[in-house]
């Protein structure tokens, strides 16, 4: 009877091991192959965001001649220098994306809010030219729709512990 228990214990070990690292091989080529995916379509929609996001630094320019919030211009100097960082992981890329799109969006706010600003023909001007230039929404959704599958690749205990393992996190969506 402890013989049988044994080897049946034996057994068990055996095939937990062996699934685990079925679901290694299996899960990892899966995750850097969406992971690629992700990365592509990225690098085109990257100089579409960078064309926008110095249409913000000149709505920045424009608001300074009118006068300014210094917190805010100093969040965007801030993210901005982020922004131009080369060497970001494609997570911090998201991230500061993020982070410079709600700028645009209190900066957006606080033109149409203000008569100082909305009587300045080069702050209007400045002010559409950004909220013209932004990533198609069709763009984002399809990024977004790429990160839903390469994070639904990590839903589950086992395939949870090998994307921690291979450094493969979550990845934000880009809200835009």
């Amino acid at each position: 009877m402890l013989r049988a228990f044994r080897r049946m214990l034996l057994l068990l070990a055996v095939a937990a091991i062996g699934g685990g690292g079925l679901v290694t091989l299996t899960t990892k080529p899966k995750l850097e192959s969406a992971d690629t995916e992700i990365r592509q379509f990225w690098a085109t929609l990257r100089p579409t965001l960078d064309d926008h996001y110095k249409a913000l630094g000149r709505l920045d320019d424009a608001m300074t001649k009118s006068g300014r919030t210094v917190s805010l211009h100093q969040e965007l100097a801030e993210a901005g220098k982020v922004w131009s960082r080369t060497n970001l992981s494609l997570n911090d890329q998201l991230t500061t994306a993020n982070r410079l799109e709600g700028l645009g969006a209190r900066y957006s706010l606080i033109v149409a809010a203000s008569p100082r600003y909305t009587a300045n023909p080069g702050v209007v001007a400045a002010a559409n030219a950004f909220q013209s230039g932004s990533a198609a929404k069709a763009d984002i959704e399809v990024l977004n729709a790429s990160i839903d599958r390469a994070n639904a690749l990590r839903d589950g205990a086992l395939r949870r512990i090998v994307a921690d393992a291979t450094d493969k996190p979550d990845h934000p969506h880009l809200f835009g």
